[in-house]
């Protein structure tokens, strides 16, 4: 899906605050928009339909300001009682997106290899991405399986002040940068 079929209208200085989001069968927030906040919010199991599609959240579209802060995310994409999708997923065309004081966790030994923590990067065929001014910094992520933090297509952006804790049983990346190929209309 590209960013054109995700946000069809914009909408800006929005907050969802203090929600508690629960075993939506795709996605626990799809959208963006330039200067909303997702802050003190609960996501758990949500989007159990498609692996590595769904999410407990998923940033999509072009913004400006976003900020994600003092979330907690448990058990995203829950098939089988595995972790199969990256908890946190942004596509689109972000600049000055804050992702801050968040903890993304999973259970031990209950993720398989698709299951990612903070996931910032292209996502679609034929639409440029880009992520600028990019801020990651003082989230707790645990146990989330394959990678907790990756980046691609990002330019100016910090990473900082991350608590990743990864005990899984299998080999693991804490920062993925890239995480992936980009495309060639993606930034470099």
């Amino acid at each position: 899906v590209g960013s054109e079929m995700c946000i069809r209208d914009r909408n800006s200085y929005l907050t969802f605050k203090n929600l508690k989001i629960t075993n939506s069968f795709r996605q626990g927030f799809l959208g963006g928009c330039d200067h909303c906040v997702i802050e003190n919010s609960y996501f758990e199991n949500n989007g159990f339909n498609r692996p590595t599609l769904d999410h407990n959240m998923y940033i999509a579209g072009d913004t400006t300001g976003m900020r994600i802060v003092g979330n907690e995310l448990y058990q995203s994409t829950k098939i089988n009682g595995r972790c199969n999708g990256a908890s946190l997923v942004v596509h689109g065309k972000q600049k000055g997106l804050l992702i801050e004081n968040n903890l993304v966790r999973e259970d031990l030994d209950a993720v398989e290899p698709g299951c990612w923590g903070i996931s910032i990067n292209p996502g679609y065929k034929n639409d440029p991405e880009s992520f600028a001014d990019v801020i990651i910094r003082n989230n707790t992520i645990v146990n989330v399986g394959n990678v907790s933090i990756g980046v691609t297509a990002c330019s100016d952006c910090v990473i900082e002040n991350n608590v990743i804790i990864q005990e899984q049983s299998f080999a693991s990346r804490a920062i993925l940068a890239p995480d992936r190929e980009r495309q060639t209309d993606d930034t470099m």
